[in-house]
């Protein structure tokens, strides 16, 4: 049995008819840990439902301007291996509410293997996700959820246990740059860091990271996904690029070329410059 300290949020009759309709037999779907959905024998097709549970992270960025936003990412309080997973498009009830981590949910749609977009070539490592008319019930608020650390090695080596936790990996260096399609930049280590949360568009080759945190997925390869600035911790006078609000406001020289925030041509409308 789990026990969670509750703040808890009232939902007010009027708001339960914006809750999509639910599949046949949903309805009646035992409550099972992401745990077992994310152990071998979880039957794709299912209907499932999961209670008590915790956001992570909410996609609320579009990263290629055609409004995909709307992905929660929610694990069960303990985190760790096999602890979190997808839901993709959630339909979040009250209509319109935006979740945050720490949002406490219940959660009911179809469990899916999702084997990758039709028409491409199919995902070596299936994702787990939730989908197709899934329905999130904000029910109380926790802590937000503390990423469990995780030796790079070892996401590379066995990464389909940690798709869908809060992981956070140390001593990386960016191998790329910052790039916009896709927006990503990958690390030495051969760890891809995806902007599909958040992008910070400063990294540049050679930007060392103390730590990074995200959420971790796959698509077509292994993946961490940053939720916000803080996420990304640069190592104090590693190299970045000056093309961000914060990069263009700190008086450095981040990228070692002699000019500084309003005087580098590519902080041109950011950090406050003309």
């Amino acid at each position: 049995m789990r026990w969670v300290n509750w703040v808890w949020v009232a939902v007010l009759p009027g708001c339960l008819s914006e809750v999509p309709p639910i599949p046949p037999g949903e309805a009646t779907a035992t409550p099972i840990e992401i745990t077992a959905l994310n152990s071998p024998g979880a039957v794709s097709g299912s209907i499932v439902s999961l209670e008590n549970v915790v956001v992570s992270a909410f996609d609320t960025y579009d990263e290629t301007g055609e409004g995909r936003v709307g992905t929660a990412y929610v694990q069960e309080p303990e985190g760790g291996a096999r602890s979190g997973i997808q839901l993709f498009a959630a339909a979040v009830a009250p209509a319109g509410s935006v979740l945050v981590p720490g949002d406490v949910v219940d959660v009911r749609g179809e469990f899916v293997l999702f084997e990758g977009p039709p028409g491409s070539s199919p995902f070596e490592n299936p994702l787990p996700q939730i989908t197709f008319g899934n329905v999130v019930q904000k029910v109380g608020e926790w802590a937000a959820p503390e990423p469990v650390t995780v030796p790079v090695a070892e996401l590379l080596a066995n990464g389909i246990d940690y798709v869908g936790s809060l992981v956070r990996v140390e001593g990386l260096t960016a191998q790329t740059g910052y790039e916009r399609d896709p927006p990503r930049f990958e690390t030495e280590e051969g760890l891809v860091v995806a902007s599909a949360l958040f992008v910070e568009p400063s990294v540049l080759p050679g930007t060392r990271f103390t730590s990074i945190t995200g959420v971790f997925t796959y698509f077509y390869d292994f993946q961490i996904l940053p939720r916000h600035a803080a996420d990304l911790v640069v190592e104090p006078g590693s190299p970045l690029a000056e093309r961000s609000d914060a990069t263009c406001a700190d008086g450095a020289d981040n990228d070692g070329n002699g000019a500084t925030d309003c005087d580098e041509p590519s902080c041109a409308g950011l950090g406050g410059c003309p």
